[in-house]
């Protein structure tokens, strides 16, 4: 009777005459897995004998480095650094960049870039559209009062609503549009007139700057709404999307200036998405 030695071979014996000879049946061949290049030319295709299971094995995702990256000139230097300018793939979108360094193989390496908006812009865009109080619009204006091109009209209209809770206050549109604000109390006559729009002048994103170095801003046209009765205003920018096409744009080329040549630079998003390796045959066909 065959028995199996400790590393599960069998072992059997066999007389010839009076010389005994021991016989080792080896086991089944485990076949050699190797991951093939799809013909397509992108990702890999894997083949497995009939009755074998292929399970993922942790490796590559435990404990791997992961880069985020705070501004673009080290993002650009890192990229030069380690990847191939013929290879990686760059696209820009709203919130970042994305660089995936040999988009060919199964989950290639991504590095990401962050872009943060400037501090002005930030503060500005929380405030398009939702009604902001005498107070609230006054410490908006007051501390970024050097990114708008009239900030006389603005400050003083909102003098002049600070005080007209004390007191009556009418408004009136002239032909251009403007508010004008008249109030009178017992002691005192004020009168602003609030533009219709005035110019926003400030950087979307932090960090992007032109290829002299100067830092690029944008004008940004912002409209005024003022409710009296509320004391509030409402201000919106509806040509803010312009604006953050361009902001984009002007990302991408101090991106592809830092990075050189052979690096290419392009506007989108970059999605891994999971591809189907293999395919169940029915027995039936």
């Amino acid at each position: 009777m065959a028995e199996h030695d400790d590393e599960g071979v069998k072992v059997g014996g066999v007389s010839i005459g009076e010389t005994k000879q021991v016989v080792a049946e080896a086991p089944e061949a485990i076949p050699e897995i190797n991951a093939l290049e799809s013909p397509d030319g992108y990702g890999h295709v894997v083949a497995c004998r009939d009755g074998y299971e292929l399970k993922r094995l942790g490796g590559r995702d435990e404990g791997r480095r992961v880069h985020i990256f705070d501004d673009i000139e080290t993002f650009a230097a890192y990229l030069k650094r380690h990847a191939d300018g013929d290879e990686t793939e760059i696209l820009l979108g709203d919130d970042g960049v994305q660089a995936a360094l040999d988009p060919k193989v199964i989950d290639p390496e991504t590095i990401d870039c962050k872009l943060d908006p400037h501090p002005t812009f930030a503060a500005w865009s929380e405030a398009f559209g939702s009604p902001l109080s005498q107070r609230e619009f006054h410490a908006l204006a007051r501390g970024f009062r050097d990114a708008l091109e009239d900030e006389v009209g603005i400050l003083q209209a909102l003098r002049v609503m600070s005080v007209a809770r004390k007191g009556e206050v009418t408004s009136e549109i002239d032909e251009t549009g403007a508010t004008r604000l008249n109030l009178v109390t017992d002691r005192v006559e004020m009168a602003a007139t609030v533009p219709p729009e005035f110019v926003l002048k400030t950087p979307i994103y932090r960090g992007i700057v032109d290829e002299d170095g100067d830092t690029i801003t944008y004008d940004i046209e912002i409209l005024v709404t003022i409710n009296v009765e509320q004391m509030q205003f409402v201000i919106e920018a509806p040509g803010l999307p312009l604006a953050q096409a361009q902001a984009r744009q002007d990302a991408a080329m101090m991106l592809a200036r830092e990075l050189g040549d052979p690096f290419q630079v392009g506007l989108g998003t970059l999605v891994l998405a999971e591809r189907k390796v293999f395919e169940e045959i029915d027995e039936a066909e």
